[in-house]
């Protein structure tokens, strides 16, 4: 008997996962004002692992979704309802197309689109589920020898997905999305670790980059190509920028797409400890910068909030904090957030190319003299 099928998440990483990303509200600073948004995020990731749990028992289906029939006024028309299966896979089709939104990425040097194999193997067989949105709301007459088609559709993709989960592309797919995850899971987790065998201590920034989403212009410009262009102005111009100094010692940056706020970065900025009192305003002033002078007022910085809405979350954006060596709890958190913000692009994420860069590091660290271990 094959094995049954793992789904992406060990139920342990599901918990670490929503820890990150509790929170039904995203706070929102842009010019001069803060007000909270719907963190979309956070239903995103709980609509994609229920999808992923439903379409791994469709693995296990014997036979394909139905539907009963009701005769109609007429004799030759029945009226058609959904039976319970054909209702969810119809609702986890809609749902994912919610997810991963209705923006294309156009730029010739932006990352495409990337869901997890099982859940874009889905998208794509069941793609004529759409037409089925009135069967599944009991409002769709159809004539009564049109029946047989409606059928043999329905085994038709069924068996389609069936054999596409049986495949070894997809199991290949799945395969190397896990070493992906682990590949940069592990080059972050080593980078961290490099700048502690550096460095007693280090005061983290912390940043959520992004664009106000109260004007729909600023979300249709909010793509991939500007938000790298405004990183690059923001970040790269150290010789002009007194605000990074020379004690800035690293960085981690990484940018997601999401429908509702579109591209956005987690910016982590790693200062020498010993200066921590340099950098208390420092937030402050690349919050303005980034806001009024590099998005020219059309940015915004976001931070997530516990489930009352009103307590920042573990990690939290739009401040800075330092984190010493042989505060094991908080060195913990900090590798735990990396982890998270790597681990959601195993459902949904961002494909980088050869001229894309999804998130990025600085360089492992010298030890200059005055530095101790």
């Amino acid at each position: 008997m094959a094995r049954p099928p793992t789904p992406t998440f060990t139920r342990a990483e599901l918990e670490d996962l929503r820890r990150h990303a509790v929170g039904a509200t995203l706070q929102m600073t842009w010019t001069g004002e803060t007000g909270s948004i719907w963190n979309a995020e956070h239903d995103h990731l709980k609509t994609l692992v229920d999808a992923e749990h439903l379409l791994l028992a469709h693995k296990q289906w014997q036979q394909p979704p139905g539907f009963t029939t009701v005769p109609a006024a007429h004799p030759a028309w029945v009226m058609v309802e959904a039976e319970e299966n054909l209702k969810n896979l119809i609702n986890i089709w809609n749902n994912i197309t919610d997810v991963t939104g209705p923006f294309a990425m156009t730029s010739p040097d932006a990352p495409g689109k990337r869901l997890a194999p099982r859940l874009d193997v889905f998208l794509r067989t069941y793609e004529p589920l759409n037409l089925f949105l009135e069967v599944m709301r009991g409002q769709r007459e159809i004539r009564y020898d049109e029946i047989p088609a409606l059928e043999h559709t329905l085994t038709q993709l069924f068996n389609r997905y069936q054999e596409a989960l049986r495949s070894r592309p997809l199991a290949r797919a799945i395969e190397q999305g896990k070493i992906n995850a682990k590949r940069n899971l592990r080059s972050l987790t080593n980078y961290v670790e490099d700048l502690y065998d550096t460095y007693a201590s280090l005061y983290v920034v912390h940043l959520d980059l992004g664009y106000h989403i109260a004007d729909r212009r600023n979300i249709a410009n909010a793509t991939y190509t500007r938000l790298r262009e405004d990183l690059r102005t923001l970040f790269y111009a150290r010789h002009r920028n007194p605000l990074w100094k020379d004690d800035l010692v690293g960085h981690i940056w990484k940018i997601e797409d999401a429908p509702l706020r579109r591209c956005h970065a987690h910016l982590l900025l790693f200062y020498r400890g010993s200066s921590a009192e340099q950098h208390r305003e420092d937030v402050t002033h690349l919050q303005n910068r980034w806001i009024r002078e590099i998005t020219h007022q059309e940015g915004a910085c976001f931070a997530r909030l516990d489930r009352k809405g009103d307590t920042p979350v573990w990690v939290p954006e739009n401040t800075g904090y330092l984190i010493k060596k042989e505060d094991t709890e908080a060195l913990g958190e900090l590798t735990s957030y990396l982890h998270y913000l790597i681990k959601v692009d195993q459902l949904f994420g961002l494909e980088a190319g050869p001229k894309s860069y999804v998130f990025a590091k600085g360089n492992t660290p010298r030890r200059v003299a005055g530095d101790t271990p």
